[in-house]
């Protein structure tokens, strides 16, 4: 009997033993499972960020160089030629986009951000980025908020903007007569969530049911013969349809033959807490910052710093169609070294180089300048990697703007007349047509109501002049963090302060800053704020002027 006992009892603790080697087998198979797959998704995602910056670097080129040769004295079947060259790069471009976005997605690297943003302000936006093309086609265009809906949501807004976009680019390219037409809208869900919905309608070719069936299939068209006659890569909606997805949200359609269609996609979001500035538009005051100036008494001069010499070329003959000279350096820390040489009005950095990277040149450059108690000159980064956080790398590591490449002529520009007085475009070789600037600032808003009191008029205008010049340093802060609330409530504010003074250049460009901080497009935002530095200088000279004279 006690041989027995024993013998059950060896054989339970074996049976034991060997459930838990299995146990202990089926988690390390698990772990490892899971590191490859860990391993295969960051190898996804650096092929990704490699392919978008191989690709992205000989595109800057070809692009840079049609913009620059469009503005050489042309003939008219030279023009045409030009013409027809940067449409298929930038449709190849668009291509490129569409790939690298649904591999993104494939690899599981798809970020989301929550970041406050107004309904009514990203549809506007995306309208009135296909307005001209609409208006070419002869087409009506209009849209409707549904009554009720909450404004100002939390989610990201650029992913957002995508799928309106791409249901608007399909609608319009499928409609030849008639009208398309959006419908946005909210209901709450409750625990402040709430159900988005964006609704695109058109008159267009419409679709019959076994496309349908097929629409949302990766690299596939409705129809085989769209491709060749529409082209497209027939990725778009299956990246509309998996955002969604990722949004806890998803896409339908309804649609007839010849009877034009309706795509309806929803979002679970979130409705802004009550003290949003989306809401409130109040922001917090911002530190002080300081502003590179150009050598004296010259022109503006800038400092590309670039590796790769094709892209070298194409920024030094922008930077001259805009009036600005530039000098050349090959690494970062070249850069360095010209840089303590001279100031510089600005430095177009490249991010990956040898011997010194654009991040490492920044940190050494902020660094620089606060132990020699130099005014801060301005970093803007010119790289080939679009990823978002890329963006948000170069920012932290101290630079002030970011450019994705291929880089446009007026790209460039907006983004460096913040700092710097820029002249008018002109053909390369042509002495350059300054434009007499009209006045900034209109003397009847302010007669209107304080008739003839000189005295009384230039307080008022003193008063603007130091609101406007803090707002600006607040604007500086809020793009180079990325607070696009605080950037939401100080351009409202400037641009109340500038209606209310007949600053109507400034208040305009304020408006269009507002608009796209609300509507949490990042991309607007950065194009506005040159445009808006310009009216500020030009109203703060003439308010100056006007003090002077009393």
């Amino acid at each position: 009997m006690v041989h027995r006992d024993i013998t059950e009892l060896e054989e339970r603790e074996e049976a034991l033993a060997t459930a838990k080697e299995a146990a202990e087998a089926a988690r390390d198979a698990a772990e490892r499972a899971r590191c490859e797959a860990e391993a295969a998704n960051l190898a996804k995602s650096t092929f990704l960020a490699t392919m978008s910056h191989e690709i992205r670097t000989p595109m800057n080129g070809v692009l840079g160089m049609i913009e620059v040769l469009e503005r050489q004295r042309l003939t008219k079947d030279q023009q045409r030629i030009i013409m027809t060259m940067r449409g298929s790069a930038q449709a190849l471009l668009r291509i490129i986009d569409d790939v690298l976005d649904f591999s993104k997605i494939e690899a599981g690297r798809l970020e989301l951000e929550a970041t406050p943003f107004s309904l009514s302000g990203l549809v506007e936006g995306v309208l009135d980025t296909f307005r001209p093309q609409v208006l070419a086609k002869g087409l009506t265009l209009d849209a409707e908020i549904d009554a009720g809906s909450q404004d100002a949501l939390v989610g990201d807004p650029t992913r957002v903007r995508q799928i309106l976009f791409n249901l608007l680019s399909n609608a319009i390219k499928f409609t030849e007569h008639g009208n398309v037409r959006v419908r946005a809208g909210t209901l709450p869900l409750g625990g402040g969530s709430t159900r988005t919905t964006l609704a695109v309608a058109d008159t267009g070719i419409g679709l019959g049911a076994e496309q349908i069936a097929r629409l949302f299939q990766p690299f596939v068209q409705a129809d085989s013969s769209t491709t060749r006659q529409f082209g497209g890569t027939g990725l778009g909606l299956s990246i509309v349809q998996r955002l969604a997805q990722a949004m806890g949200g998803d896409v339908a359609v309804e649609s007839a033959p010849g009877a034009g269609s309706t795509f309806t996609v929803t979002l679970t979001l979130h409705a802004a807490p009550a003290d949003s500035p989306l809401k409130t538009l109040f922001g917090p005051v911002a530190r002080p910052v300081g502003r590179a100036a150009a050598r004296s008494g010259e022109g503006p001069r800038v400092l590309v710093v670039e590796d790769h010499p094709v892209n070298r070329e194409v920024l030094v003959l922008q930077l001259k169609l805009l009036g600005i000279a530039a000098d050349i350096a090959e690494n970062g820390a070249d850069a360095l070294e010209a840089w303590a040489r001279g100031r510089y009005s600005a430095v177009l950095a490249d991010v990956h180089m040898p011997h010194m990277d654009g991040h490492e040149l920044a940190r050494r450059l902020r660094a620089a300048e606060a132990n020699h108690g130099a005014v801060r000159t301005p970093i803007v980064a010119v790289t080939a990697n679009a990823m978002k956080a890329e963006e948000e790398r170069c920012l932290a590591s101290g630079m002030d703007a970011y450019l994705a490449k291929p880089v446009s002529i007026a790209q460039l520009r907006a983004t460096l007349e913040r700092w710097l007085p820029i002249q008018e475009e002109t053909s390369i070789g042509d002495p350059a047509h300054q434009k007499e600037p009209s006045a900034a600032i209109d003397r009847n808003v302010l007669a209107a109501w304080l008739g003839e009191d000189r005295a009384a008029i230039d307080s008022l205008l003193g008063r603007f002049r130091e609101t406007a010049i803090d707002a600006e340093r607040e604007i500086d802060v809020a793009s180079r963090t990325g607070d696009l609330t605080k950037l939401t409530a100080v351009a409202h504010k400037l641009k109340g302060a500038a209606q209310a003074v007949g600053a109507t250049g400034v208040g305009a460009a304020a408006a269009a800053l507002e608009q796209a901080a609300k509507a949490g497009d990042r991309a607007r935002c950065r194009t506005l704020l040159g445009p808006l530095a310009v009216q500020l200088r030009h109203a703060l000279v003439e308010v100056q002027g006007s003090s002077g004279s009393t």
